[in-house]
């Protein structure tokens, strides 16, 4: 037997499988072997009951064309045909993108490579097809035409724009961003806030779903001048305005006009605050003092602090309503004028730290003085966030600052304490914002101060006008419901400078938790998690910051830039990056 199976394994190997076993039941027929072609059957011969060997099962061969890439949205029905006539059934492989009735009803689920399978399982007559696999792209489906709408669409510096949007598929969350002339206006939420005369550009971009991609559209925001000046008259003898506009010597000339002459001054003339510990002077740098400086929280001693000077009139005469007041710091100068009668205020600030702090202000009267040479333009002025301090009124106390009389009377302090609910405050000039108070909780706090922040500063002063004077800064005892809920408040509206305040090299001070904090949170969210960054954003960020960081989140998404994919968010999500870095000061 042993010859004879390798005989047969040749037999196999050279002949065929349907020889060998004609042959093996021949040689069991003569050994006496039992069975028979008729009782054994041959499944793959088709062997009939007579014993004599059937006809195989035909071959069907089947037809399935690829469709080619899909969109979300459509329903189309793939068919397919085999050349046997019999109908072909189909399945999806990839259940997750697309599923298929057995007649061919495709649905789409998302986007990605849908593969579909074609069979056909054969009967009496044909045996089986060889499956049939095609795959194709699934692709999301754009968007009808976005259309932003901004109502009015002209607006005056001061007053506000509404946003809105027309058309767009999906339920895709909208968002804004300004993607050009920022220096015109602000953007919280849908609200438009014109800040200078220009253009500002807002894009809305709605978001991507699963079926559509992001659509976006954008408007236009004409900002004319109306705030400041237009709301006030000038001084009928207030000589003309001759210098260039965008020039500092234009926004002294147009400042003179509702405050009359701009006098000299000179921080040679400046009162130092006195820096004590337990109440006693001290002459160096302390750590810890008892009234130390409100804006850095610094006790160095021996700092020329303020001046005060009496306005007058373009004949001369004494102008009680109008004050100066200048804030002589370490290479710099800056000069606050105000009217308290009309409210006009000017702010002004020294170029160049490099000339002593004695340099005269040249008046803003004379046309030929080098006063651009020493004295920043508006715009240069309105970028340092003035308005963002003095929110509320021109003039804030501190206990640091109080210390200081007024030298025509050592009775008051020589910043004036006239800041009521409804003393007047505009800020001439329209680079500069003006005072914002949009929002603000009406409780027992605003019911007698205008709102005012103090997150910028490093001693906490309370978020009130505070006319002075103050005997220590720890006036705010406890935080009340009502105090808590000014200081939410104050995180959600929009600045030059963002909540925590500038450092020198123009980054982002973070000690409060703003925008690095924001970015170190981002770092630890896995890079297709959006809804971990957006929670980062809220944790951390607030005002133009927010907004910018969700736009920027949901531009990603929609274009499906992982979170650490620079590359992308720079090709499609330019305009929401510039937004962000410019919000956080970097």
């Amino acid at each position: 037997m042993h010859g004879l199976s390798g005989r047969f394994f040749v037999a196999f190997s050279q002949i065929g499988r349907s020889f060998l076993v004609s042959l093996v039941l021949s040689f069991l027929a003569g050994c006496g072997g039992g069975g028979s072609a008729a009782t054994t059957g041959n499944q793959d011969s088709g062997g009939g009951s007579d014993g004599t060997a059937g006809s195989s099962k035909t071959d069907q061969i089947i037809t399935f064309v690829n469709p080619g890439p899909q969109i979300m949205g459509s329903t189309p029905t793939l068919t397919a045909s085999s050349d046997s006539g019999l109908v072909v059934s189909f399945s999806s492989a990839t259940t997750d993108v697309c599923t298929i009735t057995t007649a061919g009803a495709l649905t789409l689920i998302s986007s990605g490579d849908c593969t579909i399978n074609a069979d056909q399982a054969g009967d009496s007559t044909y045996a089986p097809a060889l499956q049939v696999s095609e795959t194709f792209s699934v692709v999301k489906a754009e968007q009808a035409a976005l259309t932003v709408i901004a109502t009015p669409a002209s607006i005056l510096v001061n007053e506000e724009s509404n946003l809105s949007t027309n058309g767009g598929s999906g339920a895709g969350e909208v968002s804004y961003v300004v993607v050009d002339g920022a220096a015109s206006c602000s953007l919280k939420g849908t609200i438009v806030r014109g800040t200078s005369v220009g253009t500002c550009s807002i894009k809305a971009t709605k978001a991507a779903t699963a079926t559509y991609h992001a659509a976006t559209a954008t408007v236009t925001i004409d900002v004319t001048e109306g705030s400041g000046s237009s709301q006030l008259a000038p001084d009928s003898d207030a000589p003309p305005i001759t210098a260039a506009p965008g020039t500092a010597l234009h926004h002294a000339q147009m400042c003179a006009q509702y405050l009359g002459p701009i006098p000299e001054m000179s921080c040679g003339d400046a009162a130092v605050a006195p820096i004590t510990v337990n109440g006693i002077a001290v002459s160096q740098e302390v750590d810890t003092c008892d009234k130390p400086n409100a804006l850095t929280g610094s006790c160095v001693p021996g700092e020329a602090t303020s001046a005060r000077y009496q306005g007058t009139y373009h004949s001369g005469l004494p102008r009680p309503e109008v004050t100066f007041i200048n804030f002589c710091r370490a290479g710099g100068m800056g000069v606050i004028g105000h009217n308290s009668e009309t409210g006009a205020t000017c702010f002004f600030s020294k170029i160049d730290n490099e000339i002593a702090n004695d340099v005269p202000h040249p008046g803003s009267d004379n046309p030929d003085s080098n006063y651009d040479d020493y004295w920043a333009t508006a715009q240069e002025v309105a970028s340092e966030g003035c308005a963002d301090c003095h929110q509320s009124d021109p003039w804030i106390h501190s206990p640091w600052i109080d210390q200081l009389a007024d030298p025509d009377d050592p009775t008051k302090t020589l910043i004036p304490a006239t800041g009521t609910k409804t003393s007047p405050y505009i800020v001439i000039g329209d680079d500069f914002s003006q005072p914002y108070h949009e929002g603000a909780p009406d409780n027992t706090c605003t019911s007698c101060h205008k709102p005012q922040c103090d997150d910028l500063f490093a001693v906490k002063l309370g978020e009130l006008s505070m006319p002075g004077p103050f005997n220590n800064h720890d006036h705010v005892i406890g935080v009340t419901p009502d105090l808590q809920e000014l200081r939410d408040w104050c995180g959600t509206i929009p600045r030059v400078i963002q909540i925590g305040g500038g450092n020198e090299d123009g980054g982002d001070d973070d000690a409060d938790g703003t925008c690095d904090a924001f970015f170190d949170c981002s770092e630890s969210c896995a890079s297709d998690d959006y809804e971990c960054v957006n929670t980062c954003g809220t944790n951390n960020l607030s005002g133009s910051a927010l907004s910018s960081a969700q736009a920027l989140t949901s531009c990603m998404q929609s274009y499906g830039c992982a979170l650490d994919d620079d590359s992308c968010s720079e090709r499609n999500c330019g305009p929401e990056t510039d937004s962000l870095v410019q919000s956080c000061g970097f």
